[in-house]
């Protein structure tokens, strides 16, 4: 039985599946988008996800803005960032809402944990 619901929204099919068989691998329910455009409908259909993890950078929308507009809507919800770019410094991610800032390529195990902590 999975001990939390998560959503991760990256246009990389390849890196969401491995974020899928890691998190899966900690006993996490894995729900996956490609990018920002379904995600408020999905989280409004599915009110029993415990976090988002989204890369910032994405062909379909900036992850910084589906930050913004699942804050509206569930401001307790934790919502992880992730990017391999310095487009936007980490203070600010987190001073508009994001629970984390994650740099790709990210460490596994010290993803996992924190990733644990939100749930």
């Amino acid at each position: 039985m999975a001990i939390g619901k998560v959503l991760v929204v990256d246009d990389e099919e390849d890196l969401r599946e491995i974020l899928r068989f890691d998190l899966e691998d900690i006993d996490l329910e894995v729900f996956e988008a490609e990018s920002g455009n379904k995600v408020l409908s999905f989280l409004q259909q599915n009110p029993d996800i415990s976090a988002v993890i989204s890369d910032i950078r994405m062909p379909d929308g900036d992850g910084v803005e589906l930050l913004k507009s699942v804050k509206q809507q569930f401001p307790d919800l934790p919502f992880v960032l992730m990017t391999g770019f310095a487009d936007y410094t980490d203070e600010h991610l987190l001073a508009i809402g994001a629970a984390h800032v994650v740099k790709k390529p990210m460490h596994f195990d010290a993803f996992n944990d924190l990733i644990l902590k939100l749930v």
